[in-house]
């Protein structure tokens, strides 16, 4: 596994529950906006992102791009997130955001050893894709609430 130096705890997660729903939910619609993509690109982005947000910590401002069409898709996607995110919060409270580099980074680590664990290890699998269908379904592929019939009424 890589980065293990990057503490991630089940306290880190459940105060930083908002952020990974919003990332993964991110990683998802950037792999299912783009057709045919595997687990290994899904992995791919998430090692540039994990770069890029090593070297923001350091102060260096230094954008790990990947050369994959289908993972550089995923890192825009993600980066346009906490982007939105981070603006968003700022509008609405008027002071610094309170999402720092390192919980994004910490966020990007814990699905990089989701993908890690759920990865079958073969070139075309999306297993991991199909993991994180299971929590984020994005609202393009959530079923129509259908409305639950009536129960029989039996009146004695």
């Amino acid at each position: 596994m890589p980065n293990m130096d990057v503490r991630v705890n089940d306290s880190f997660l459940e105060e930083n529950e908002p952020i990974l729903i919003l990332v993964g939910n991110a990683v998802l619609e950037g792999a299912l906006k783009t057709p045919g993509i595997t687990d290994f690109d899904i992995r791919e982005a998430l090692e540039a992102l994990i770069q890029t947000y090593r070297a923001l910590q350091s102060g260096l401002y230094y954008e790990a791009m990947p050369q994959n069409p289908y993972a550089a898709a995923i890192h825009e996607s993600v980066q346009d997130r906490v982007a939105d995110l981070r603006k968003r919060e700022t509008e609405a409270t008027k002071l610094a955001t309170t999402i720092s580099d390192a919980k994004v980074l910490g966020i990007l680590v814990f699905l990089q050893r989701l993908e890690y664990a759920n990865n079958i290890g073969r070139k075309r699998s999306r297993a991991f894709l199909d993991f994180l269908t299971r929590f984020y379904v994005p609202p393009a592929l959530a079923p129509e609430a259908a409305p639950e019939p009536d129960a029989p009424r039996v009146i004695l």
